[in-house]
């Protein structure tokens, strides 16, 4: 997935520490630790959230961009 390292980054650039998001999200900090290590996947509704969270389209969290035809660059 992606979002390794991606998710940490957006955290911190929201001024957000682990255990904040983690609280908004109903999972432990170390859950949160694994998405951004990539050790556990969230699931889309978490996803979903974080995105939210982090003001963002879950495309951009994911780290996909489209070109203007729609293919992925």
């Amino acid at each position: 997935m992606q979002g390794v390292g991606t998710f940490r980054y957006y955290r911190k650039k929201k001024g957000l520490t682990g255990e904040q998001v983690a609280k908004y999200l109903y999972v432990s900090r170390q859950t949160i630790s694994g998405y951004e290590t990539g050790s556990r996947e969230p699931n889309l509704e978490t996803i979903t959230l974080l995105s939210e969270l982090y003001d963002m389209s879950v495309d951009s969290l994911l780290g996909i961009y489209r070109t203007a035809k729609g293919s992925e660059i």
